[in-house]
């Protein structure tokens, strides 16, 4: 599972040949004026119907914070509307989102002050003033939430991974949690699911990859240290299969 490349490095790390590589546009469906926030983990995530980024009221600047959340609906292309309504998340940072799988008008939002909440929004994707509302509210971390994740496959499911060297799942419509899951020795720096949907994939600070099963115990099944990548800010992994437990994992050595 974490087997090493021969002749690669240590864990089969290359230097990337591009550099500064840039796309061309083919057509003019763009969305143009949007006003998205830099300071945010997740600058946007997309379902089939709608898009969302992190929204700046006003001016944007270079690390312009927010707590609000804008929904667009794909296919509307043209220039943003700026007095659009939007999802005040909270009155500080939004960290990171996610739409809901079953039903494309449910977004989760994490933030700075440790809140989870889920939002349903209209069909349409278009807010008639903001939405300060939340349909969930899932309380329990004690420090900020940094990451959201709905199941893949499991409805009603969604994890959550807190600077509190917590992960939690909840059941966001009855507003319980399920099972917290921990790994002591480290803070979470992202989340994943198994594209089944059986296992938790987490990143570490500490350059760890720690797999939990949900199911058989609240501890890590499986944890593995790369020392690679023991200071790296940007760990990311990736399965390779579906039914697999094959990992690809980058990062900065």
């Amino acid at each position: 599972m974490f087997g090493q490349s021969a002749g690669a490095g240590s864990l089969g790390t290359q230097s990337m040949k591009l550099r500064n590589t840039f796309g061309t546009v083919q057509n003019r469906e763009t969305y143009e004026g949007l006003r998205v926030s830099l300071s945010t983990g997740s600058y946007i995530r997309c379902n089939d119907r709608f898009f969302g980024v992190p929204w700046v009221v006003g001016s944007v600047a270079s690390g312009s914070i927010t707590g609000n959340l804008a929904i667009f609906p794909i296919g509307k292309h043209g220039k943003a509307d700026l007095d659009r309504g939007f999802i005040e998340a909270s009155s500080q940072q939004l960290l990171d989102f996610d739409f809901y799988k079953f039903e494309s008008n449910i977004v989760a939002t994490a933030t700075r002050d440790g809140l989870v909440k889920v939002f349903r929004f209209p069909e349409d994707g278009v807010l008639e003033g903001n939405a300060t509302v939340a349909d969930s509210y899932l309380a329990g971390h004690e420090k900020k939430v940094d990451h959201v994740r709905f199941h893949p496959s499991a409805t009603d499911l969604l994890l959550s991974a807190s600077s509190d060297q917590t992960v939690r799942l909840w059941d966001f419509r009855s507003m319980q949690e399920v099972v917290t899951l921990s790994d002591p020795e480290t803070t979470a720096q992202d989340i994943y699911w198994s594209p089944h949907g059986s296992v938790v994939l987490q990143t570490g600070r500490d350059g760890s990859i720690s797999m939990f099963d949900p199911r058989a115990q609240t501890t890590p099944v499986l944890r593995h240290v790369m020392q690679d990548f023991a200071t790296s800010r940007a760990l990311s992994a990736a399965f390779l299969n579906y039914d697999g437990y094959d990992l690809v994992v980058s990062g900065f050595a």
